[in-house]
């Protein structure tokens, strides 16, 4: 499941329940026609509502990454994830 949120050039996603290889590929083509409708500067992709990842689910963060950083922006500004607090993680590019 998905929550779209936009404001002055960022676009975020709250994603929520698990991201597995059935659900990867919805998700991707989801935000992927968000990112190309609205050519963000700022991609943020928050996975504090994630209760399980799979591989899937990190070829997702790396592949919107990618086409986030293909639409332009600002450097190294361009997008960060935010991950469940337990899991003690972030990525930022």
């Amino acid at each position: 499941m998905l929550e779209f949120q936009t404001e002055e050039g960022i676009l975020r996603v709250m994603l929520q329940g698990e991201i597995d290889h059935h659900s990867a590929g919805q998700l991707r083509e989801q935000i992927d026609c968000r990112l190309e409708e609205l050519l963000p500067k700022r991609l943020i992709l928050d996975f504090t509502g994630v209760t399980f990842m799979d591989s899937s689910g990190i070829g997702l963060v790396m592949g919107r990454v990618r086409q986030a950083a293909a639409y332009g922006g600002q450097g190294g500004d361009r997008s960060s994830c935010r991950s469940h607090p337990e899991g003690h993680a972030a990525v930022r590019h």
